[in-house]
């Protein structure tokens, strides 16, 4: 007999009704059922009796499973207690497993203090050792950036009115809290601005140069901190969205706490001289929020250059037996680039000093006001010559200290001869004259006499293919570039920012001539030994297309000055358009496309010195070649352009030693 309360009758008699054996507990049998009868009786007396069918369908009883009433109730208990137990038990795997390393970073962070000092930058030299661009000892001035937005001032007067009524202080409302602080405001607000006038002063700046580096700063920190909010906010969402469905309802407010750059120092003055960084370091003793902190300053030791040129052998209307010194700036300010003290969002996203998610340490990692490289070599080559940080991480729960010592960044060494660059560079000043409009030039430019030519060149060394002297002018200075940035990046007609040597494409005009013999005859298209007749055009009977030069300028043919048809050093000599209109026409559109790719044009020559053009061969967009295009670009003209290291390079490679 068991405690399941299951029902059992007795035999059944003429005459008798059912005994019904109540379950432990009950006092009274229940009242007869209705419509209960004799026949109802023995039927139900006789399933009592029968045995169950171990095939019948249907779920074994509870009792029969557990036959105790007590552990029943227990298994009744343990169950509420596993389903009670799992909405916990799978928050703790989301926060230990799914997002575990998050959260413990974030324990990690509020646990340790670091404190960062400077790395110094790599130097750049050049292929004999001098020093291109490398730091100097100098000093920054940060200041807290509660100063910065002036929000000190509101906090200050907040502390004040709060120490002043500090007995009645909980049971005021919030107007009557901004009312006794506002009462205060002006007070701290004056403090505010007259610190900031003693800064400008000591700087040597005004205030409007001041407020707008300020405003600078706080433009890079809001932009930061959007940044990490969205990252935040989108983690939040997917959190909950998965708990609770897409619409979760969380907003940008609900994760916009401030953040590291919103609580530290920023840097307002860099490479300060001795004497100022005195001052200001003895103006924080009664300003908490001002700091002075060693640095380095970028400096450019051979930006400046005077050069010394003989003239002996210049053309006639500039020569002379008297050498000219010339003095030429921004020496290579196109290839090593410049330094820009204003971090974007997305440097900080690409590389940030400790990442939001995971908490890792980059100590090369990027904050607002670090030094990055711009433009050139220090832009491609960022990543080498940007140091460590060194770090001092006091740990808050167990005191114990641990400093790492910073690391310079890598020394760059450049295949630039820098006293060859600045050679260059003064050959090609319009003072000298080589660079400028002249009379023998015969009126072809609606420049006036004496104006300044601008242009490009490359000197290569043709054992190695080396770059020796990479030169585009107009150039600039650093210092134009923070005084005055519109003289270099607002000039339209001279463009002084573009690196002409390397980032923009020119037709190649008559030079690619050999180019366009070697590839001819190597394809099997042309017999170099085969003359070719000057006719002085190409199309018969269509005077106007296809032209000569000497018929164009002159009325007259190659054949009539030489008086036989062109072989190939002739043509080459004189260079015979009409030959090498044949060249083009014999080549094709099919074999000028292979031959301009082999010769590197649709490439980057890969110099690391700033953005490089690859030039280009075929229509634009489309990349198609026509037969009438094919003929145009065996003179250099048509749809097809290089760069001079892509025309250097040529050359170089079909001089003697070379195969």
């Amino acid at each position: 007999m068991s405690l399941a309360g299951l029902v059992q009758t007795s035999a059944v008699g003429a005459g008798r009704r059912p005994v019904t054996l109540l379950p432990a507990g009950m006092s009274s049998p229940p009242g007869p059922r209705p419509f209960d009868n004799e026949a109802s009786g023995r039927r139900r007396a006789a399933d009592a009796r029968r045995p169950p069918d171990p095939i019948a369908p249907g779920p074994m009883p509870v009792s029969r499973l557990i036959p105790s009433m007590f552990h029943r109730r227990l298994a009744l208990l343990m169950s509420l207690v596993v389903v009670g137990m799992a909405p916990l038990a799978g928050q703790m795997f989301r926060l230990t497993v799914v997002k575990g390393d998050e959260h413990r970073a974030a324990a990690e962070r509020a646990l340790v203090r670091r404190k960062w000092t400077p790395t110094v930058r790599g130097q750049i030299l050049d292929r004999k050792g001098r020093i291109l661009a490398t730091d100097r000892p100098a000093f920054d001035v940060a200041v807290d950036y509660r100063l910065i937005t002036g929000e000190w001032a509101s906090d200050e007067a907040a502390a004040a009115a709060r120490a002043a009524n500090r007995e009645r202080w909980l049971t005021l409302d919030a107007e009557g809290r901004e009312r006794l602080t506002a009462e205060r405001l002006p007070i701290y607000q004056a403090r505010l601005d007259a610190f900031w006038r003693t800064f400008a002063q000591t700087a040597g700046l005004s205030e409007d140069d001041i407020n707008d580096r300020r405003a600078r700063i706080m433009s890079d920190v809001q932009r930061t901190a959007a940044i990490v909010w969205e990252r935040a906010l989108k983690s939040r969402q997917r959190d909950l969205s998965s708990r609770s469905g897409p619409d979760s309802g969380v907003t940008l407010s609900d994760v916009a706490r401030p953040i590291r750059e919103q609580r530290q120092p920023h840097v307002v003055l860099r490479g300060v001289d001795d004497s100022t960084a005195f001052e200001f370091r003895r103006q924080s003793l009664a300003v908490p929020g001002l700091h002075v902190n060693d640095a380095g300053q970028r400096e450019y030791p051979h930006e400046t250059m005077s050069v010394s040129i003989d003239r002996s052998r210049f053309p006639v209307w500039v020569r002379s037996d008297e050498p000219a010194v010339v003095t030429v700036s921004g020496v290579g300010a196109h290839v090593l680039g410049w330094m820009r003290t204003r971090v974007f969002a997305e440097d900080i996203a690409r590389r940030p000093l400790i990442d939001p998610r995971t908490g890792e340490v980059d100590r090369g990692g990027y904050q607002p006001g670090d030094a990055v490289g711009q433009a050139g070599v220090e832009r491609d080559l960022e990543q080498r010559l940007r140091g460590l940080r060194g770090q001092t991480v006091q740990r808050l729960d167990t005191g114990s200290i641990e400093e790492t010592p910073a690391e310079p960044g890598q020394t760059v060494r450049l295949t630039i001869d820098i006293a060859l660059q600045a050679r260059i560079q003064a050959l090609m000043s319009p003072e000298l004259g080589l660079a400028a409009v002249q009379p023998w030039h015969g009126g072809k430019s609606q420049l006036p006499e004496g104006a300044a030519l601008n242009g490009a060149a490359v000197v290569l060394d043709v054992a190695t293919g080396e770059v020796l002297a990479l030169v585009s002018t107009p150039t600039f200075t650093r210092a134009q570039i923070e005084s005055d940035p519109d003289l270099i990046f607002r000039d339209p007609l001279n463009n002084p920012w573009a690196n002409r040597a390397t980032n923009v494409p020119y037709p190649p005009g008559s030079i690619i001539k050999p180019m366009m013999l070697v590839a001819a005859v190597a394809a099997g298209k042309h017999n170099i030994g085969a003359p070719i007749e000057c006719t002085g055009h190409f199309l018969p009977g269509r005077t106007d297309l296809f032209r000569c030069w000497i018929y164009k300028q002159y009325h007259t043919t190659h054949n009539a000055q030489l008086g036989h048809d062109l072989a190939a050093p002739e043509a080459l000599a004189v260079s015979c358009n009409i030959y090498f209109y044949t060249v083009g026409r014999r080549l094709g559109p099919d074999g000028m496309n292979e031959w301009a790719r082999r010769f590197g044009i649709g490439s980057t020559p890969g110099l690391h010195a700033g953005p490089e053009h690859p030039g280009f061969i075929g229509a634009i967009g489309s990349g198609a070649i026509t037969p009438s295009d094919s003929i145009h670009m065996g003179i250099g003209q048509g749809p097809i352009a290089w760069t001079p290291p892509h025309s250097a390079a040529w050359f170089a490679s079909f001089s003697p030693g070379r195969s």
